[in-house]
């Protein structure tokens, strides 16, 4: 009330109001006057027009749906309550549903329904979309902007990592610092806890040199397919004689002991890992040890095969439905490996007819799963020209993969259904190839129910070094077009002017898109900057790449520069026109800044291009520092939302008169008992 009202009038107006507001406290809500209270009040002291008088359902359902989300996240700074309207689920949940946004892939699971994502889940699916690509073209990355950076702890050595895509699991070789132990790990990166906490470990003989992982459902479980390829000892006399783990993975070895070349495939599935993410206990506490323990044994293997001849193009791969492994046998075998059954198919690649006496062996593959096909890339003994002048030859092939009903075994002559040549000065080495980005099979996520993926694949990019320069080092790259088959069209994009309810959208149309080597792109040089060579982290849209020294031939090479290179194939938001036009591309590369990743020594480095973030571990460190493109929204060791809506003298101090990032002392009780929170717990 104002001070000076009489006190008698005040104490009449105070009852009255009282009487008819049951909902609001006086003390506490903002004053909102019922008909009959407003007629008492005098004309000056009524409150103007304001949101706050209508309901929280009135709001949340008939205010915030005409509002996108850089209103509803510039509303919630506002006040309290629109702080904890804009938190509600239903709000996130129906944006998901309406925008038309390349949003990151989710672990096929039930887990990640729209009826069961949390509120935090949902916003960051949108946020990370939103902000991803608008962080990636910003200009402020090239004038100096860091980008965002976290870092965990493993406790032990890092050797590779594998990040599966959308960000949710990382898998990890790890190792002790004597290189007589090795593991393969998986990691939560979304934990409740914050940061990344080991979840299960694997002990394996000797160091992974490959690995690949990959959501799917093995004997009705569905879970995370995780292969590796290692190299042992072919007699078990010569392990004490020479550790062959400390090799280079990268490049063939002439071992002074006979080895021998293992595959493994194992599966460990989502309920495993769900539990132990979602446990109410302390990492790597007591308690937790014991819980993890009672869960039983987390992987499964799958398949086991060992040869003399080395194995490589390691991929697990969905082709007609079913999950294959798919492994290059040196030097002219391709094996497919069905998972869920003893089906074994093994293809073994014939000599181009020309170059019969020249030797030929596979680099890279890559399985084209919407064809049934593979395209196979093969590098050719050097030969000379007529003028004297080297000549190094690469070969592209598409074969078929061959398809049975049984579970018999199938070894047959390879008949290349296409062929081209690349032909360079120097040898073309290292190859990369970018994933086909296909969905993932029986997808029950929200990203599968509402079919948010594009209906057109994306370009596959292919990436190689260039071997011996004469100054500095480049790369050579190419990029293959999805062609869509006569008869089909490319559909109208969603517009929120012409649907306005999820309902109302059309079926999607029966498409069928194909690669072949016609539409590809001419060969193309990236130069590097003199006496640097350049190193690929490969993505169909947005690539990284990284500048190390010439000279440096060593597998923990020191980075000078990281440089985003984009490649514009299309449109997501302006693309409504009926075919497609891949060739319209815009490319640009600059350098970007990403502190404490430069002039350092990095033992492994990898790039998940479906949520931007970049991964890297230093030399002979256990920490792993994780750089993220796009932003989220993150909560506290309580599961609260962040930044938390609370008075500033509800907030308690530390011994310096500062505010406390710990106000309950949970991390530091956490450390100092526990020491992290990525202790390897189960084993």
């Amino acid at each position: 009330m104002p001070p000076n009202m009489p006190v008698a009038l005040a104490s009449v107006l105070r009852s009255r109001i009282t009487s008819r507001l049951t909902d609001y406290d006086l003390k506490s809500k903002p004053l909102l006057f019922s008909c009959a209270a407003s007629s008492v009040i005098p004309t000056r002291w009524r409150r103007p027009p304001s949101l706050d008088r209508l309901s929280n359902d009135v709001l949340i359902d008939g205010v915030f749906r005409y509002l996108n989300v850089e209103d509803i996240l510039r509303l919630r700074r506002v006040s309290k309550l629109y702080y904890y309207l804009t938190h509600e689920p239903v709000i996130w949940k129906r944006m998901l549903r309406w925008l038309r946004l390349p949003f990151p892939p989710l672990p096929p699971s039930t887990r990640y329904t729209l009826e069961n994502l949390s509120n935090l889940e949902t916003e960051r699916l949108i946020t990370r979309a939103l902000s991803l690509e608008k962080t990636w073209l910003s200009k402020r990355l090239s004038e100096g902007a860091n980008i965002p950076r976290w870092e965990f702890d493993t406790h032990r050595l890092v050797d590779t990592m594998f990040p599966l895509p959308g960000g949710h699991y990382l898998i990890a070789s790890t190792r002790n610092p004597l290189h007589t132990k090795y593991n393969v790990t998986v990691f939560s990166l979304d934990n409740r806890y914050g940061g990344a906490v080991a979840l299960v470990d694997l002990e394996i003989p000797t160091k992974a040199i490959q690995f690949y992982a990959k959501y799917g459902t093995h004997h009705g479980k569905r879970g995370i397919y995780i292969a590796y390829i290692c190299r042992n000892y072919r007699r078990k006399s010569d392990r004490g004689r020479v550790n062959i783990s400390l090799y280079s993975p990268e490049y063939e070895v002439d071992s002074p002991v006979k080895i021998v070349y293992e595959c493994t495939v194992v599966h460990v599935a989502f309920s495993t890992l769900e539990v132990l993410g979602a446990c109410e206990y302390l990492p790597a506490s007591k308690e937790y040890i014991e819980f993890a323990q009672k869960q039983g044994a987390p992987f499964r293997e799958v398949h086991y095969m060992k040869s003399r001849s080395r194995y490589s193009c390691l991929s697990i791969d969905d082709i007609g439905g079913e999950l294959f492994l798919v492994v290059a046998h040196m030097p002219n075998r391709i094996m497919f490996k069905n998972l869920g059954r003893k089906q074994i198919f093994t293809l073994t690649l014939p000599v181009v007819p020309e170059l019969r006496d020249l030797t030929h062996t596979i680099v890279a593959s890559r399985v084209l799963a919407i064809q049934r096909q593979i395209m196979v890339l093969r590098q050719i003994t050097e030969t000379v020209t007529e003028g004297g002048q080297p000549l190094h030859i690469t070969t592209m092939e598409l074969y078929n993969i061959p398809y049975s009903t049984t579970d018999e075994r199938i070894t047959e002559e390879a008949k290349a259904v296409d062929r081209a040549y690349i032909t360079t000065a120097v040898p073309l080495n290292f190859w990369k190839i970018t994933e086909q980005c296909t969905p993932e099979p029986k997808d029950d996520t929200v990203i599968g129910e509402l079919n948010l993926r594009s209906s057109a694949p994306l370009p596959i990019t292919l990436f190689a070094r260039m071997g011996v320069p004469p100054a500095g080092d480049g790369l050579f790259y190419l990029v293959m077009y999805p062609e869509q088959v006569p008869g089909n069209y490319y559909p109208t994009r969603w517009s929120p002017t012409r649907h306005r309810t999820w309902d109302s959208l059309p079926p999607p149309p029966e498409e069928k898109w194909l690669y072949d080597l016609q539409h590809a792109s001419f060969l193309q040089q990236m130069k590097a900057p003199e006496g640097k060579r350049y190193h690929v982290l490969p993505g169909s849209r947005r690539t990284l790449l990284y500048t190390v020294d010439a000279d440096d031939r060593t597998d923990d090479s020191v980075i000078d520069s990281i440089v985003r290179y984009h490649d514009v194939a299309w449109d997501w938001e302006k693309l409504n026109t009926d075919q497609v036009e891949w060739r319209r591309r815009v490319r640009w590369m600059d350098e970007v800044g990403v502190e404490r990743a430069t002039n350092q020594s990095v033992q492994s480095i990898v790039w998940d291009e479906t949520i931007g973030r970049l991964l890297l571990n230093e030399t002979d460190s256990s920490k792993i520092l994780v750089y993220d493109f796009a932003r989220t929204r993150k909560e506290d060791w309580l599961g609260r939302h962040l930044p938390l809506s609370i008075d500033r003298s509800q907030v308690p101090m530390d011994e310096d008169g500062d505010e406390s990032q710990d106000p309950l002392g949970f991390v530091t009780r956490l450390t100092s008992k526990f020491g992290s929170l990525g202790r390897l717990v189960h084993s």
